[in-house]
């Protein structure tokens, strides 16, 4: 489904540049990107002077890259921008916060994980969902690398997790996308993603509560539910063409808002 999306929205976009439309792409990470393509769907339909790309990620490294070197007027990222980005230029605007959440598939009968749990789980201890209260079913795993910005944030949550050598079988995931597919595909398997992901994805899979509390918009909006990554728009100043401000203009508006809390990303905090 999401592939047959992005085919649509990328036909549409090549359509109106034809027709004479300015095109913005806007790479860089990927929990941004799904919500981003549902925000770019929306504006477009109302204002026809924009076709705004949002391109398979590229990490937020390469979104800061894009920015520094020209190559884009607008990216996106996972984080705040460094004091050292600030200071060569770059500008932000943090227009939403994201619940990194631990993720099953549809045949998993277990809701919720303690953190003591997700270490034993994703460490290969506990072979069957039976262990944490569930039916008998095996445990499949899949993990992304450690430099990606959700693991960063379970690991700044769950100090132990980065001790965890993962073992041989857990599948290596590249992106959220993919990591959806794994868990929609192996209906018993577990992993982790930002919960805009799973809301876009349309799929059966499950975002756990993470020690009794849900990653619900209403919880990270009130700072209960601990593991949150922000999505953030970067760009130079007065590099942005007016479209392209009317684009970041929507995002930060109620009507933008109000659509990307619908897709599980709720108004930063601060």
């Amino acid at each position: 489904m999401l592939r047959l999306q992005t085919l649509c929205a990328f036909v549409a976009a090549v359509w109106l540049a034809a027709a004479g439309a300015e095109t913005l792409v806007v790479p860089g990470a990927g929990p941004p990107e799904a919500p981003l393509r549902v925000l770019a769907a929306a504006f477009e339909a109302r204002d026809a002077g924009l076709v705004i790309q949002v391109p398979p990620s590229t990490g937020i490294a390469g979104g800061v890259r894009a920015i520094q070197s020209g190559q884009a007027q607008l990216a996106r990222i996972a984080r705040r921008l460094t004091d050292a980005e600030q200071r060569d230029g770059l500008a932000q605007v943090v227009y939403g916060a994201d619940a990194v959440v631990f993720a099953a598939g549809s045949r998993v009968d277990v809701a919720n994980l303690s953190a003591d749990q997700a270490v034993e789980l994703f460490a290969g201890r506990l072979q069957s969902w039976k262990q944490l209260g569930g039916s008998d079913l095996p445990v499949r795993l899949a993990v992304r690398e450690p430099t990606e910005i959700a693991h960063r944030e379970i690991r700044r949550h769950i100090p132990q997790f980065a001790a965890i050598r993962f073992p041989e079988h857990a599948k290596l995931v590249n992106a959220d996308h993919e990591m959806v597919e794994i868990l929609d595909r192996f209906r018993t398997a577990v992993g982790w993603m930002t919960r805009s992901s799973i809301v876009t994805s349309k799929s059966g899979v499950r975002a756990l509560a993470l020690d009794g509390i849900a990653p619900t918009p209403e919880n990270v909006s009130a700072g209960r539910y601990p593991m949150v990554v922000e999505h953030v728009l970067i760009y130079r100043e007065g590099r942005l063409t007016e479209a392209a401000k009317r684009f970041v203009a929507f995002v930060q508006s109620d009507s933008g808002q109000a659509l990307l809390r619908s897709q599980g990303v709720v108004r930063p905090a601060r």
